[in-house]
């Protein structure tokens, strides 16, 4: 009866131990997944901040490139005019280089950051 009895008490420490080590995985899985949406809503800011930063790269280019056209429409100028003409359009397709080299920096950063939330709401 003794016996039983030890027996009884054992079981029933191995459940009360079972439980919680059960509610301490829950309670680090709710840690992990409030750390993961807290992440997810940073990766969000940040995509919106890049999203920002691509389109009004976008807008300058356009500008830039509407400038040139312009610039090439009114090539029959005198040829002090087409020299000078030239040295600003020189100046324009670095400008756009230097705007193209800075959007090349920006789409994969924000392309990884889609692939990273894409990950993250997959899990």
């Amino acid at each position: 009866m003794e016996e039983d009895h030890r027996q009884d008490l054992n079981g029933s420490n191995q459940q009360q131990k079972s439980f919680q080590e059960q509610e301490m995985r829950m309670s680090t899985l709710e840690s992990e997944i409030t750390e993961q949406e807290q992440h997810i809503e940073l990766l969000h800011a940040e995509k919106r901040q890049l999203d920002h930063e691509l389109e009004s790269q976008i807008k300058v280019k356009a500008q830039i490139e509407l400038r040139i056209k312009d610039h090439m429409d009114n090539a029959e100028q005198t040829s002090e005019s087409k020299r000078r003409n030239l040295e600003e359009l020189s100046a324009m397709e670095h400008e756009i280089l230097a705007k193209e080299k800075e959007l090349s920096e920006v789409i994969p950063e924000h392309q990884r950051r889609e692939a990273e939330e894409r990950q993250l709401r997959e899990q």
